[in-house]
């Protein structure tokens, strides 16, 4: 009984697994999302290399 109940935990997890990492629509969404986390750091890591940071943001 406890056996049966194992095996089916694995299968389950397995095709929870495979399902979720091989879904067109959930790598589209994790990709949409990295890109909406990336964008707004791209802009702060740009900060320190802009013109106005060096000269003090004096116009």
């Amino acid at each position: 009984m406890i056996k049966n109940y194992l095996e089916q935990l694995r299968i389950q997890r397995w095709d929870d697994h495979r399902y979720y990492h091989h879904s067109r629509i959930n790598q589209s969404l994790h990709f949409v999302s990295a890109l909406s986390f990336l964008s707004p750091m791209s802009g702060c890591l740009s900060i320190p290399w802009s013109p106005r940071w060096w000269a003090g943001w004096s116009r």
